[in-house]
């Protein structure tokens, strides 16, 4: 059974019956409009509870996906993941910009401009991709290897998702980060020069790691969000943190973190 085979199913049919009670005059006084939000509730328990039997045998096709690098210089990367799990790395094939594998599958969209390319990476749309995965499942599995040769800027919009970026080995000059109810983990890059990084999230927990000999800048701006700075490698300056070598290092990171709920860790 397809889950937006069941989705459709479980929507019809509630519909059907409120419509029926509507017309039989059983729901006198109420809104059917005002069922609405409590049906999506009802939804989303069912999801929890039916999900792990209804599709246990249930696997998500994996696409492989390449780009090959061509004469570019430089790329953007644009992905936008919903529920599931996304890793990121080096490793890319020799004369790739990427190669990946995608439970799921990937809609890619691709231009080439000069000595620049611009590639987006989004979740195939299915209805019930907007719903977190049912603890102990993937979803949607992306993972994915970058080219080291080459200066990347990367973009990531994400979900009920758990993302896991090692971009320790990659030359990324700007990585922006969107992301509601998810688990972030970043392994910033060694020995990119100058990075820039911006972190938005909601109800999130996000987890920066720099590596040993980068110097950074962090500012963190949070509602009632638990932040966990190392500030014996940054100590605090004015609003906000930076290493006592941030103006002369080689390697530095320059950080602007924007969160909600969640929580901040920055070591």
């Amino acid at each position: 059974m397809k889950m937006r085979q069941l989705y459709w199913g479980i929507v019809l049919t509630l519909f059907g019956f409120i419509a029926l009670a509507s017309t039989m005059g059983w729901l006198r006084g109420i809104s059917v409009w005002a069922l609405i939000g409590p049906y999506f509730f009802i939804v989303l328990g069912l999801w929890f509870l039916l999900r792990p039997v209804l599709f246990k045998n249930e696997k998500l096709e994996a696409e492989t996906y390449s780009v090959a690098l061509e004469e570019a210089k430089e790329a953007t990367i644009k992905l936008e993941h919903g529920a599931g799990r996304l890793t990121l790395h080096a490793g890319a094939e020799p004369g790739k910009l990427l190669t990946g594998t995608f439970a799921g599958g990937v809609d890619p969209k691709l231009s080439r401009e000069g000595n620049k390319i611009t590639l987006a990476l989004k979740s195939h749309l299915d209805v019930v991709a907007v719903l977190p995965p049912v603890p102990g499942e993937s979803g949607f599995e992306w993972d994915m290897a970058l080219t080291n040769t080459i200066p990347l800027n990367i973009e990531l919009e994400s979900g009920a998702s758990e993302s896991k970026l090692d971009l320790t080995d990659l030359q990324v000059k700007d990585l922006s980060i969107e992301t509601g109810a998810s688990s972030t983990s970043v392994k910033l890059p060694a020995r990119a020069g100058f990075t820039k990084v911006k972190v938005e999230s909601g109800a999130a927990s996000v987890d920066l790691r720099i590596p040993e000999g980068v110097a950074a800048r962090i500012k963190v701006d949070s509602a009632i969000a638990s932040n966990t700075i190392d500030t014996a490698r940054f100590p605090i300056k004015g609003k906000g943190y930076q290493s006592p070598d941030y103006e002369t290092a080689k390697n530095k990171i320059d950080i602007n973190v924007e969160t909600g709920v969640g929580s901040i860790t920055i070591k």
